[in-house]
């Protein structure tokens, strides 16, 4: 896409969600920030993307004013109210949130929007409606690997199939293969937890519960303080993970 545009400001409009989609953000954004037309149609493009980049760099402030430039634009923006209620989300403003997922709807094609807002009904405790919403989008998308990967979460008699689907349809899914990983050690299948572990390492290295699970695993092998440095570094990136003060006895 970026090869075939004729207009300069959306070659590097594309250039940067290359870097986006690559993971390179500082890239993105030194891009993104050439992007800036005097045409609102690319402009409310740049400033969603921008803000995902924001986002997804922990830097939320940043992403909410962009995204918030980004609907001054155009009100029913898909990507830029969704990234306003992930910020909602986050911030445990589950109203603002849910409001913002279903003003997405409308025009998302990708069913984030559906998917964010079963999410919130989950945390609402409304696990029925987010059934019939994840059930929704996959009646009409056999891609989307994040509502395989809820209903996963949600449907513990087909939790594995359903972990199996999601990493089919996104191999690089870290969370699929951590769940798998998961499954794999309740059954003491210590050497396939491994296998699992060791692909969503090379995935994400940073992920606190990888350490986690990757602790069990070495405790029931009896390396136990090999697998105490491990709970100590799930609790390091994630100073709140209950599991790993529960095994280090904090």
């Amino acid at each position: 896409m970026y090869k075939a545009a004729k207009n300069d400001y959306w070659k590097k409009y594309h250039l940067a969600y290359y870097y986006y989609d690559e993971g390179e953000y500082n890239k993105a954004i030194r891009v993104l920030q050439t992007s800036i037309s005097p045409k609102k149609n690319i402009n409310k493009e740049v400033y969603a993307l921008t803000a995902k980049v924001y986002f997804d760099m922990k830097e939320f402030e940043k992403a909410q004013d962009y995204a918030l430039k980004a609907i001054d634009i155009d009100s029913s923006h898909p990507e830029a109210l969704i990234i306003l209620g992930d910020i909602a989300q986050r911030n445990n403003d589950l109203k603002s949130a849910e409001n913002y997922y279903k003003k997405a709807m409308s025009k998302d094609s990708t069913h984030n929007a559906q998917i964010r807002l079963a999410q919130v009904y989950e945390k609402l405790d409304n696990v029925k409606k987010a059934k019939e919403l994840y059930s929704k989008v996959l009646k009409v998308s056999s891609k989307a690997y994040e509502a395989y990967y809820q209903m996963a979460l949600l449907e513990k008699d087909r939790e594995e199939a359903y972990l199996k689907k999601t990493i089919a349809i996104n191999p690089n899914f870290k969370d699929g293969w951590i769940d798998l990983a998961r499954l794999e050690i309740n059954k003491e299948s210590y050497e396939q937890a491994l296998t699992y572990l060791g692909i969503a390492k090379y995935i994400d290295d940073s992920d606190y519960r990888y350490y986690y699970y990757l602790g069990l695993v070495l405790k029931n092998k009896g390396l136990v303080a090999e697998a105490d440095k491990n709970f100590e570094k799930s609790l390091n990136l994630n100073p709140d993970y209950e599991l790993a003060k529960e095994e280090l006895k904090i």
